[in-house]
């Protein structure tokens, strides 16, 4: 095999991993964009087809390198014809360049990943926040709830309805009830 195919197969390899090292721009902005989605309270996220196709794409893209370094790797073990040395340090650089897109694919489905993990904790630190304040009110008001019973039982001789202020002290205990509740809860920090 002469020198000029062995140029030949380095400059189609060449341009292949030219262009797979020219989509990591655009896959870094594409994470950028979707970390910023994410993460975001006030817009829940719904683009999870686009999250994933990106993730199968880095898979594919993670493939295609490793069988452009195995093809290569066999092919200069398999060739008949000695390579000089400036082949052999251009097929080497060509070899590493496979490698750090590799690498770069295998970054970029950990980042997804944790990034995925990271949107599905912040989303259940939101809802633990939401249930631990209607715990707090359910707490506050279930006593309420237990007096208002009590006094709305239609029973001819409750002691509390014959005292002419007992409204006002029903009323009033229910409101300091509520109130030291809400100031325990508070001092506790679970509101």
């Amino acid at each position: 095999m002469s020198r000029r195919t062995f140029g030949l197969m380095h400059q189609i390899m060449s341009a292949m991993v030219d262009r797979f090292l020219a989509m990591r721009e655009p896959f870094t902005e594409q994470l950028q964009r979707w970390r910023h989605d994410l993460l975001d309270p006030h817009h829940p996220y719904s683009d999870w087809m686009a999250l994933m196709d990106y993730q199968s794409q880095l898979r594919t893209l993670s493939l295609l390198c490793e069988g452009q370094e195995d093809a290569i790797i066999q092919w200069r073990e398999e060739t008949s014809v000695e390579m000089d040395e400036h082949m052999t340090v251009r097929f080497n650089d060509l070899i590493e360049h496979i490698g750090r897109i590799t690498r770069f694919a295998g970054e970029q489905q950990k980042d997804v990943e944790a990034l995925v993990q990271l949107h599905f904790s912040a989303v259940a630190h939101r809802t633990n926040d939401i249930v631990r304040v209607l715990t707090v009110v359910s707490a506050i008001f279930l006593p309420l709830t237990l007096v208002a019973g009590i006094f709305g039982m239609n029973f001819q001789y409750m002691p509390e309805l014959g005292y002419r202020y007992g409204y006002f002290v029903a009323l009033g205990g229910m409101l300091a009830l509520a109130v030291v509740l809400l100031i325990i809860f508070r001092i506790k920090r679970w509101i």
